[in-house]
């Protein structure tokens, strides 16, 4: 009679199509357990993953629903944060899910997104002509929301972290001409004569009413 494998208990083999598989027995989100299979390009990065599964299970961390979808998630997560975040701020991270986020890899596997598919993504925002700043919001709720399933134990990495973003730069002042800055000069002397009528508006005041 053959014995039923073991939470924690794993294998490293390779397929026929030359891929090394690390595959385990792991906790589940219901309590029950499954087999995860990860790949590799090398039986060392297969065996770095089995190591990674059997941990995880060790420590009786589940692993994430094989069917939940991006799209499924950030649907939960917006749900649930709608009440800790401000109304404007619920509002930008349901519309950077539902226009930018979803559309590209709302059908990927939560817990099956690489870093690659995120930078594909803000890549593909690039060329559709979102600008810099909307790259950036974007890639920040995606980010939120990634650091909320690595809390909840859903994920083993916020892979969105691991993205890099351009900023938006600053707004370059260009200096006045000396014509501009002739124009001004009249009005910086009334703002300053007016500036000490007011300041010794008050010893006035005093004087007055000392009677003298």
């Amino acid at each position: 009679m053959s014995r039923r494998a073991a939470i924690g208990e794993g294998s490293v083999f390779q397929r026929k199509d030359g891929r090394w598989v690390a595959a385990a027995y792991v906790p589940s989100a219901d309590g029950r357990r499954r087999r995860v299979a990860q790949y590799g390009r090398t039986k060392t990065e297969a065996k770095a993953k089995l190591r990674e599964l059997t941990d995880r299970a060790a420590k009786n961390i589940p692993a994430a629903p094989p069917g939940l979808s991006v799209e499924d998630y950030l649907a939960e997560w917006l749900v649930h944060i709608k009440q800790h975040v401000r109304a404007s701020t619920w509002t930008a991270y349901e519309a950077n899910c539902r226009l930018h986020i979803v559309p590209i890899i709302g059908r990927r596997k939560l817990a099956k997104l690489t870093v690659r598919d995120v930078r594909l993504m803000l890549d593909q925002l690039r060329a559709q002509g979102a600008g810099v700043r909307t790259v950036q919001y974007v890639h920040a709720t995606l980010r939120a929301a990634l650091e909320h399933a690595f809390r909840e134990e859903v994920v083993t990495r916020n892979v969105a972290k691991m993205v890099r973003v351009e900023r938006p730069k600053p707004e370059t002042k260009e200096p006045l001409s000396p014509d501009e800055a002739g124009a001004l000069a009249p009005c910086r002397r009334t703002s300053t004569s007016r500036s000490r009528s007011t300041c010794s508006a008050p010893r006035s005041a005093r004087r007055w009413s000392r009677g003298t």
